[in-house]
């Protein structure tokens, strides 16, 4: 079974995330609406959106709560939980890391 045929859900969780700094990570700021890679344990990458995040950015060198919606796949789902701990990537570089503070919704993504 592949991937495409797999049930997919929006994932909606609140996080701290914290960037890299300069030279080794980004070299600006993130807003809501960043939509970078998320590797899981797998070594498998999702998509997220941030949604809202604690102040209006978030620069290379800090951290701070934000909300991010994953889209994933059924299988994948146990990794969503308080605690864990994920690598934030744009490409093949990692630009930051994330720790899941708490789920706040689980809902099937709607094909369209």
């Amino acid at each position: 079974m592949s991937l495409a045929d797999e049930r997919w859900l929006d994932i909606s969780v609140k996080a701290r995330v914290a960037l890299i700094s300069s030279p080794m990570g980004r070299a600006s700021p993130i807003y809501a609406g960043y939509r970078p890679n998320h590797q899981l344990p797998t070594g498998d990458f999702c998509m997220g959106i941030f949604t809202s995040m604690e102040g209006e950015q978030i620069a290379p060198g800090e951290s701070a709560l934000v909300e991010i919606v994953f889209m994933v796949v059924e299988p994948w789902r146990g990794f969503f939980e308080a605690g864990y701990v994920w690598n934030i990537h744009e490409g093949s570089r990692k630009v930051g890391s994330g720790e899941i503070l708490a789920v706040t919704e689980v809902k099937p993504l709607i094909k369209r």
